[in-house]
């Protein structure tokens, strides 16, 4: 796989090799979507159930040429509290206070021994330090503004849908939304649907993809569907993700010039393997319908 000409636009990508609107299991959404994508964008928008440090691994072929020429991700994910957590907050602890407390309570604050883990965190630390990743998280609430029990609903923090902005004088846009995680399993390993929709193609960027970025930028800026509240990731948090960074260079791998079939290959200090130890930012809730 080829990796951009000088900020090559995406319309310029996709003219070259085809455009695809619906992707699943059968195509290679990595080698095709998500890395080409990824490196030629100035912004990365992701809401996800749940985000893991697998998928930077696994995005590592775009991610240096995301960063080095200055783009920035932001994320919304959603977070499950405890029947303890919500206990507190109704003793009048702040819910913000409650969720880094369920954060840090979680296996992705954990010490890891793999060079592949230690990496990957030094990769989301160094993003979180230069303003490359911005992280907001998601719960719900009931009627009263206050956060739902665990008996009490099923409810999750469940969509699973991005945007990818180019650096174009009149930036293209690609948005997609279906079951995938921003994950390595959900990228690469689970049985997974989306549709993308280019913005170049005005009838369906006007069906499709024009609603999701108003969507987003609406949960981003505080005003999220009603039930549920999005929250900016607690100073504590974000000092814990800094302290994981070391250097002043960004530390992602080489760029492979290919990737065989979806999975990359071996890089020093790099594993494409899913890290259980990081298995996700703030706590995968699988046993509360989280997927």
């Amino acid at each position: 796989m080829a990796m951009p000409s000088e900020r090559e636009s995406f319309r310029a990508y996709w003219d070259r090799v085809g455009w695809q609107g619906i992707w699943t299991a059968m195509d290679s959404r990595v080698s095709r979507f998500y890395v080409p994508l990824l490196a030629r964008a100035a912004r990365y928008d992701r809401m996800a159930g749940y985000f893991s440090s697998s998928a930077l691994g696994l995005a590592a072929a775009g991610l240096s040429h995301f960063l080095t020429s200055g783009g920035v991700m932001r994320l919304i994910v959603g977070a499950q509290l405890d029947e303890d957590d919500v206990d507190a907050i109704e003793r009048g602890e702040p819910l913000d206070e409650a969720v880094v407390r369920r954060l840090f309570s979680s296996n992705a604050f954990e010490d890891v021994t793999s060079d592949g883990a230690q990496f990957r965190r030094q990769v989301l630390g160094w993003m979180v330090r230069e303003g490359h990743l911005q992280i907001k998280v998601g719960v719900p609430l009931d009627s009263m503004g206050r956060p739902l029990r665990p008996a009490q609903s099923s409810k999750y923090f469940h969509s699973k849908y991005g945007i990818f902005t180019d650096h174009a004088e009149l930036p293209n846009r690609v948005a997609f939304i279906g079951s995938d995680n921003e994950t390595f399993q959900g990228w690469v390993g689970n049985h997974e649907t989306f549709a993308a929709s280019p913005s170049w193609l005005n009838q369906v960027w006007e069906n499709s993809g024009a609603d999701l970025v108003s969507l987003f930028e609406a949960h981003w800026r505080h005003r999220p569907d009603d039930g549920w509240a999005v929250l900016d990731l607690h100073e504590a948090v974000r000092d814990e993700l800094i302290a994981w960074a070391h250097g002043e260079e960004p530390p992602v791998g080489l760029d492979p010039e290919d990737l065989e079939g979806e999975t990359p290959p071996p890089q020093p200090g790099l594993s494409s393997s899913v890290d259980q130890r990081l298995v996700d930012l703030v706590e995968a809730p699988r046993r509360n319908g989280g997927t």
